[in-house]
């Protein structure tokens, strides 16, 4: 995987992929940063209210594409953050842990998200060696929307959502669906597998 390495579920099947500048993947995303910036003062992970400037961002990319606007979650955050800090303890880049193989959906109900709410992941960030820097939220939306795995997950009709980025610049985006769009585990190269040969897929925009 060169720049980078996303995996968003398809609603008509499970799984995931990687993408060249965003790398192709089903049910959630994942991208490979490409550039760094000098840290000084400024905070280490993404706050509430920058999640919440970021899900603006979003919200008007969606409109500017046709689609509905989603809200913020403060559950979905507060998974998001589990899910980056996961990434920077075990040193990697995927929707779900190698080593414990738990991934968003395996860990939602702690965060108060029930059996009916289902999380698609986008995943952004170097595997190791990354740091959080301001703006890198806007780095990831930003190459997300480039990649069409990263995009659909982006504009798809989910109902909420959060964006979160650790100390060790891995970045996530999680949309809340009753679809059940990932509702199982998958890593990136099976997200891959499926957007390698995917047809347009319901709610797509090109």
């Amino acid at each position: 995987m060169n720049n980078a390495l996303q995996s968003a579920t398809n609603p008509g099947s499970n799984s995931q992929y990687v993408s060249p500048t965003a790398v192709p993947s089903t049910v959630g995303y994942v991208t490979i940063q490409t550039t760094h910036e000098s840290l000084f003062n400024q905070p280490t992970f993404t706050s509430v209210d920058e999640s919440m400037k970021d899900i603006d961002y979003i919200n008007s990319i969606r409109a500017a594409n046709g689609v509905n606007p989603i809200k913020f979650d403060n559950r979905v955050y507060n998974l998001a953050l589990a899910r980056v800090n996961d990434m920077d303890k075990y040193g990697y880049l995927d929707h779900t842990n190698p080593q414990t193989g738990t991934c968003a959906f395996s860990i939602k109900s702690q965060f108060g998200l029930t059996s009916n709410e289902y999380i698609a992941e986008n995943a952004y960030g170097y595997p190791s060696s990354g740091r959080y820097y301001s703006g890198i939220e806007t780095d990831a939306i930003n190459a997300w929307m480039s990649d069409r795995g990263h995009k659909y997950n982006m504009l798809y009709p989910h109902i909420a959502g959060a964006v979160a980025c650790s100390s060790g610049g891995h970045c996530v985006f999680e949309g809340l669906n009753h679809d059940g769009f990932t509702n199982a585990c998958y890593t990136a190269a099976q997200g891959e597998a499926f957007w390698a040969t995917a047809g347009v897929q319901p709610y797509e925009y090109t």
